[in-house]
Parts: C-alpha cells; sequence; structure tokens
C-alpha cells in the first residue's frame, strides 16, 4: 500500500456529533437537575467520573497530536471543543486509486466496524449507569425524608420520657400526635425497608456496571490504537523523508541506532574481557583443585598409617593389660600366701614352746609358757548354751585375721605385766577388745569357766584358752553359719558392675577401704556399698560381713582389685573406645541401618532388654571387630539392671555423651 502523501491527516478531525462517547444523554442531565438535596453530592461524584472518563480520552488524543512526525501539518480543530478519538486514515480514490484504493476502503470499512460498535456499547453502559444513579439518588432523598420524620418521632418520645420523669400528665394535642403516629408508624416502617432493599439492590447494580469487562477494554484499546497511530506517523514521515541531513527526526533516529550500537559494543568488550577473566579463574581454580586432591590422597594415606599403627599399638596394649591382670592376681595369691605362712609360723612357735614345756620333767611349778595338763590331754567339753558357743566362735574367727602385734598372742603378752602366765578376767577382756572383738564381762565370765581353775583366783591361764581356740576347728556344736565360708570372697562380678557403673576405678576403691576402721561399723560399710556403689542390700551385707570378719587388712589381702574394678588409666581407655564402637556401629545395634530387619539389641526385644546369653551371642558379631571379649563382658556389667538381664539402651546411651 502506498504511504499518503505529506499533506494527508492521519486523524479525523470530524467534530462530535451528538450521539458521541463523551456527550452526556439528555435524560441523564435531566434527572440530575431534578434531583435535589442530598442528592447534590452523589450528582457531584457522578460528574467527576464521567470528566475523568473525558479526561483520559482527550489525553490520549492529545498526545497522538503532540507525537506527530516531524514534517506533517498540524491536525486541525473541528467545531467541537473536545477531540473525537482518533480513527485510522481513510484511504481516498485519489491516494489509491483503482484496485489500490477499493482494497484500502475496504480495510478501512472494516476498523470502522468493531470502533463503531465497542463505542456504542460504551454509550449504552453510561446512560444505564446515569440512570440508575439518578434513581438511586431519588431513592436516598426518600430516606432522608423518612430519618427526618424518624427523628421527630425520637424527640416526642424524648418528651414523653421527660414529662413520665417529672410526673406531669399529657396533653391532648400529645394525645393526638400519639395516635397519629400509632397509625402511621407500621406504614412508615414498611416503607423504609422496602426503599433500603431498592437502594441496596441499586448500588449492586451500578456496581455491576461499573465492573464490567467490556469497558476497561474499551480505554485500554483507544490508548493502544493512538500510540500505534503515533508510530505510523513517525515511521511515514521517515519514508517521506528519509535524508538525514533534510528530516531532524531521520537524524535523531541514526543518533539513537548510533549510540544504541556503540553501547552494544561497550558492553561486548566488558564481557570478552569478563570472560578470559573468568577463564584464567576457572584455570588457576582447576590447577588449585588438583592441588589439594594430591594433598588429600597423601593425608589419606598418611592416616591410614596412623590408624594400622593405633590398631596395632591397640593390640599390643590389650595383650599387656592381660599380663598385668594376671600378674595383679598373682600378687594377691602370693600376699594371701604370705599372709598364711606369717599366721602358720606364729602357730608353730606357740606349739614348739608347748612342747617344750610338756616334755621338760623337772618342771614342777607352771610358768609363764606352761599349759595345763587337763587342757593338753582332755578334750574341753563346749557348753550347750549356744552365746558361750557363738562368743567362742567370734573370739576365735577374729583371732585368725590377726598377726603381729595385733594378733591375740600379742594382746595377752601385754595384759601379763606380771609374766607369770596369768591374766584376770579385766585383762582378758581388754586383750580381746585390743584385738577387735568386743564381749561382755557376762559373756568373758562364760568363757573363763570352760578352762581350769588356777588356785581358786578370778584368774585364767591365757595359754590353756588359746589351745581351746585352737581345738574348736574340729567341732561344728553352734558353730555360726557366717563364719564356715569366712575366706570365700562374694560376688566379684556384683562389685565390678557397681564400680562401672558409677565410674569408681581400682584406686578409688582401695584408698576407701583403706580409709575405714579395722573393724569397719555398719554407717560405713552402708556408705561404701549402698550410697556410693549404689549395689542392693543383698549385696551390701555379703560384702559388709567379709569386710567385718577379715578386717580392712584381711580384705585389703585377699581382695582382687584388678577384678573389682579397672584401674583409672584402664577405666578411661576401656570408655573411649566403647564410646567409638558405639557411635559407629548404632544402627547395626538399634536395627536403624539400611537393610536390616532388626539390630542386635532389637532381634529378641523391641525394648532392647535381653539375657545375659542373648547380650553375649549377639553383641560380638558386631562390636567384636574393635572390642575384646573383656571389653564386651564389661559392656555387659554396665548396663546390667539385674541379675543375668542387660538394658541395651544403657549401651546406646554411651554414643550421646
Amino acid at each position: 500500500m502506498r504511504p499518503p502523501a505529506a499533506g494527508s491527516a492521519t486523524v479525523s478531525t470530524r467534530p462530535r456529533s451528538s450521539s458521541g462517547t463523551n456527550r452526556r444523554p439528555a435524560s441523564v442531565e435531566r434527572g440530575q437537575t431534578a434531583a435535589g438535596g442530598a442528592g447534590s453530592g452523589v450528582r457531584a461524584k457522578s460528574k467527576d467520573r464521567e470528566a475523568k472518563d473525558d479526561a483520559v480520552g482527550a489525553n490520549v488524543r492529545s498526545s497522538s497530536r503532540t507525537r506527530s512526525a516531524p514534517g506533517q501539518p498540524p491536525r486541525p480543530n473541528g467545531a467541537a471543543s473536545s477531540v473525537q478519538i482518533a480513527r485510522p486514515p481513510r484511504a481516498t480514490a485519489d491516494s489509491g486509486g483503482g484496485a489500490g484504493g477499493r482494497a484500502a476502503n475496504a480495510a478501512a470499512a472494516e476498523l470502522e466496524q468493531p470502533h463503531g460498535a465497542l463505542q456504542s456499547r460504551c454509550r449504552e453502559l453510561k446512560t444505564s449507569t446515569n440512570n440508575t444513579e439518578q434513581e438511586n439518588v431519588k431513592m436516598k432523598t426518600r430516606l432522608m425524608a423518612l430519618e427526618r420524620e424518624l427523628k421527630k418521632r425520637e424527640g416526642l418520645l424524648v418528651k414523653l420520657g421527660l414529662l413520665a420523669k417529672n410526673g406531669q400528665g399529657l396533653g391532648m394535642d400529645l394525645i393526638e400526635k400519639l395516635r397519629e403516629e400509632r397509625n402511621l408508624l407500621p406504614i412508615y416502617k414498611k416503607k423504609a425497608v422496602d426503599l433500603q432493599k431498592q437502594i441496596d439492590a441499586k448500588d449492586a447494580e451500578i456496581k455491576d456496571l461499573k465492573r464490567d469487562p467490556k469497558f476497561t477494554r474499551i480505554l485500554e484499546l483507544q490508548v493502544e490504537y493512538a500510540s500505534w497511530q503515533h508510530e505510523a506517523k513517525r515511521i511515514e514521515g521517515l519514508m517521506i523523508s528519509p535524508s538525514p541531513e533534510v528530516n531532524p527526526a531521520a537524524k535523531r533516529e541514526v543518533q539513537v541506532h548510533d549510540e544504541r550500537a556503540q553501547k552494544l559494543e561497550d558492553e561486548a568488550l566488558e564481557v570478552d574481557y569478563k570472560l578470559r577473566n573468568a577463564q584464567t579463574d576457572l584455570d588457576d581454580a582447576q590447577a588449585e583443585h588438583e592441588r589439594c586432591e594430591q594433598l588429600f590422597k597423601e593425608k589419606e594415606t598418611e592416616l591410614k598409617q596412623q590408624q594400622e599403627t593405633t590398631r596395632q599399638k591397640a593390640v599390643t596394649f590389650k595383650e599387656l593389660l592381660q599380663q598385668r591382670k594376671e600378674t595383679d592376681q598373682k600378687e594377691g595369691e602370693c600376699e594371701a600366701l604370705q599372709l598364711d605362712i606369717r599366721k602358720y609360723r606364729d602357730e608353730l612357735e606357740t606349739l614348739k614352746s608347748a612342747n617344750q614345756t610338756l616334755a621338760s620333767p623337772k618342771v614342777q611349778k607352771l610358768g609363764r609358757r606352761a599349759i595345763s595338763n587337763e587342757v593338753l590331754r582332755q578334750t574341753p567339753q563346749l557348753p550347750e548354751t549356744p552365746a558361750v558357743a557363738s562368743s567362742l566362735w567370734a573370739v576365735r574367727t577374729a583371732a585368725s585375721t590377726k598377726h603381729g602385734r595385733s594378733s591375740l598372742l600379742s594382746q595377752f603378752l601385754v595384759q601379763d605385766r606380771d609374766a607369770d602366765g596369768l591374766v584376770t578376767l579385766q585383762e582378758m577382756a581388754k586383750a580381746l577388745d585390743a584385738m577387735g572383738c568386743q564381749l561382755g564381762m557376762d559373756d568373758v565370765k562364760l568363757i573363763a569357766e570352760l578352762l581350769p581353775a588356777v588356785g581358786g583366783d578370778d584368774r585364767i591361764r591365757w595359754l590353756d584358752f588359746l589351745v581351746v581356740l585352737d581345738r574348736l576347728s574340729g567341732c561344728t556344736t553352734h558353730k555360726p553359719p557366717s563364719t564356715i565360708k569366712s575366706d570365700e570372697l562374694p560376688d566379684v562380678r556384683a562389685l565390678r558392675a557397681a564400680c562401672l557403673k558409677v565410674g569408681m576405678t581400682a584406686e578409688d576403691l582401695r584408698r576407701r577401704i583403706q580409709s575405714a576402721a579395722s573393724v569397719p561399723t555398719q554407717q560405713q560399710v552402708d556408705a561404701l556399698f549402698v550410697q556410693k556403689l549404689q549395689m542392693n542390700q543383698h549385696a551390701a551385707n555379703a560384702w559388709g560381713q567379709f569386710w567385718r570378719v577379715h578386717e580392712t587388712r584381711g580384705v585389703l589381702l585377699r581382695l582382687p582389685f584388678s577384678e573389682a574394678a579397672p584401674s583409672e588409666e584402664s577405666y578411661r581407655s576401656w570408655l573411649t573406645r566403647c564410646r567409638d564402637a558405639v557411635r559407629e556401629y548404632r544402627g547395626e545395634l538399634d536395627g536403624t541401618a539400611g537393610g536390616l530387619a532388626s539390630g542386635a539389641f532389637t532381634c529378641t526385644s523391641a525394648d532392647m532388654v535381653m539375657e545375659e546369653f542373648q547380650f553375649k551371642l549377639t553383641t560380638p558379631d558386631v562390636l567384636g571387630a574393635v572390642l575384646s571379649d573383656e571389653d564386651i563382658d564389661d559392656l555387659g556389667l554396665l548396663a546390667s539392671i539385674e541379675p543375668n538381664m542387660i538394658d541395651g539402651k544403657m549401651i546406646l546411651q554411651l554414643a550421646d555423651t
């Protein structure tokens, strides 16, 4: 299609007809002038809204005039005060000529049809909106009149209330008004309700009309059409005069494109510079990555070597611990043997002295080292009284654990100050008390009645008493059950389990036993075994009985401390190994590892409580690679909750510490 001539106008300058889109209908103006009172504010809002709509159309048309391409003549103004919305240029017979002109006219007619239909629709919507607003104003006016009437009635009610409060009567005028109001009140209420419903319906109708998408679409198309019209004018001007020397618009276009091209070249240079820098950084990063990877492989190799060395040292340390355990056990056995040897030597010396006394034919008077023939040649008869027999067995048990200066023989030698071999009953009681066996004077007198009398005095020959105590080994009458197996240790595993649970080492256990008295009291026994080690009362009583029988020195000699509790260093290393092992294999223990139906602790019970043989059957398969059998056995003692029962949850708690 041939571009329009330089003097042709692309926007229609025809004056707006009386039915234009921006002219308000006469019916609306008559309705608005008829409304009064409170409707003036509504009319003002309606006028403001229509003025805004006219301003939008005027701005679009004015912008299309001001942005027209250079070199074209200005648009002539029509007779009307406002300019109609621009339409596409119509092709005339002169501009097109022949078939080309007819095609242009047909195209212009096709563009005019939808545009005219949209304008008609817009006029209809505005007319309907104005009519609805006019009716709304009338209804609001009527509503205001009803409200004024309502206020009058309220004033009448207030007046009646004041008269009733002051105790005054009603006049005939008030009575007549009340009768009228009584008859009119239902009518007014019904009218008010009907008017309110009509107002709500009209408001909803206005709201729907304002939200009609076709009206909004008309405004959008007007703005878009004006923009394209301006662009067509600009391109038409460039086509008519494309030379930059003649057409300033073409010159500006060239300058704009040159600036854009220069800007793109600068951006291309900057991007190329960034690309080179990025390539350099990538090369540096790859070199750094290769160096770090090589360093990582070296460190990994070094770590594997250190792990292998640590594993070998752990095996060696385990062997050393086993040897140390065997050594401690042998040392305990040696100390027990030395104690027995010392006791047998003292007894042998006593027997040698007695034998020399018996073998001497010239002894006429019994001396300090003499023993009565009645005691030597006859078996003393124990009384039938259980109290006396129990007292004799208690003295014999206590004496069997003493040696050296604390032995019963040494105490009798101390009490025998005149060295005649005789002691009084008071001296005998002091000797027994110093040895660690406290007896009352009544018990001492009953024991003295078993010995041969010495010249009618209340004195006894203390060697006779020692012989009687020694010969009690062949008599089981009234023998206390607690002394039948006095040398047998209580349950050492229970003691080790208690020490592991509270974190008590062998050194700490030895210090606590040494700090007690020679013969501990029940309070000292409970403080150690019940309060500190938290053992049950039965096990605490067994260890307390063993402690009182053998006293502190005997317990220190007989108790294998390496079995009762680990050393401080061994306990720390064992706890570290167990904690690391549980953290590493926790999934295999509780069954949370992938691909396992159940764990070592949950295969028998969901609450992880199992018997001891089940623990020893399943746990070594998981932890046996990093822990020894002794370590696993101590783990079972740590998690024991009752005899032969183990709680696996207590072992899993090591991983959280």
